[in-house]
C-alpha cells in the first residue's frame, strides 16, 4: 500500500498513543482499560475520517496492550507516511529576497522530512518559517520580540508549553496593498521538535495566509 499519512496526521495518532499508553500504565481494571481503548480509536478514526476503509485497517488498535505494543504499532506506521518535496535553497532565497542578511538552512534541515521547515537565525534573531499551501511555497520571517514575561509560553502551531528559551513570542510582517502591519503569536524556536507535535496545520496555514495577504 502507497503511503497515505501526512507528518501532522501520524503525530495526531502518536498523541492519542500517549495518551492510550498512560491509561494503560495507571490502570488495572480490564473494562476501563478496554474503555479507553474504545475511546482513543474512535478519536483517531473520526480525525482521519477521510481516509479509505483498507488505510483505517492499519490504524486497528485493539490489540496494543502495553508500551511495547504501542511502540511497534508506530513504527510500523513509518513507511505509509509521505512528505512534500524537499524545499530548495534557491526557492528559499527566492521566498526571502527582501531579506538581506539571509542565512539559509543547513543542507540537513532541507533535508528533513516535516510539516513546515523552519530555522531560527541567532544573528538577526528571526524565525523563518516555509510551508507548501495547496502547491504554492509561502513564508515569513518572524522577528524574535520581548513579550511580558511568563513562566511559560505556549505554541500557537504545536501547543507546546515551555519557556520564553524555547517557546518565544515572534512577530512577522504582513504584506498589503499599501502598508505593512505586523502580527504576533507564540513559536517553538526548536522547529524540528515543533514537527514532531504539531497535529495541525490550520493555524499555521491561517497565519501564512493572513502574512502573505491570501484570501
Amino acid at each position: 500500500m502507497e503511503a497515505f499519512l501526512k507528518k501532522e496526521e501520524y503525530n495526531y495518532i502518536k498523541k492519542r498513543l500517549k495518551d492510550l499508553n498512560n491509561a494503560l500504565r495507571t490502570c488495572n481494571d480490564y473494562r476501563t482499560r478496554d474503555a479507553s481503548r474504545d475511546y482513543i480509536q474512535d478519536k483517531i478514526l473520526s480525525h482521519l475520517s477521510h481516509l479509505l476503509p483498507e488505510q483505517k485497517k492499519l490504524l486497528d488498535i485493539t490489540a496494543l496492550k502495553d508500551s511495547h505494543d504501542i511502540d511497534v504499532f508506530l513504527n510500523q506506521l513509518q513507511p505509509y507516511i509521505f512528505t512534500n518535496p524537499p524545499i530548495t535553497a534557491s526557492e528559499i532565497s527566492k521566498l526571502f529576497k527582501k531579506e538581506k542578511k539571509l542565512k539559509l538552512p543547513s543542507s540537513e534541515v532541507l533535508e528533513r522530512p516535516c510539516v513546515y521547515l523552519g530555522w531560527f537565525d541567532l544573528a538577526t534573531k528571526k524565525l523563518f518559517i516555509v510551508h507548501r499551501y495547496h502547491q504554492q511555497l509561502l513564508g515569513m520571517a518572524c522577528r524574535l520580540t520581548e513579550a511580558k514575561n511568563k513562566q511559560t509560553n505556549v505554541c500557537a502551531l504545536c501547543h507546546h508549553m515551555g519557556p520564553k528559551s524555547e517557546v518565544a513570542f515572534v512577530s512577522p510582517l504582513c504584506k498589503g496593498n499599501k502598508n505593512y502591519r505586523s502580527i504576533g503569536f507564540f513559536a517553538c524556536l526548536d522547529s524540528a521538535a515543533c514537527n514532531e507535535r504539531i497535529t495541525s496545520t490550520e493555524k499555521l496555514e491561517g497565519l501564512l495566509k493572513e502574512v502573505n495577504n491570501i484570501k
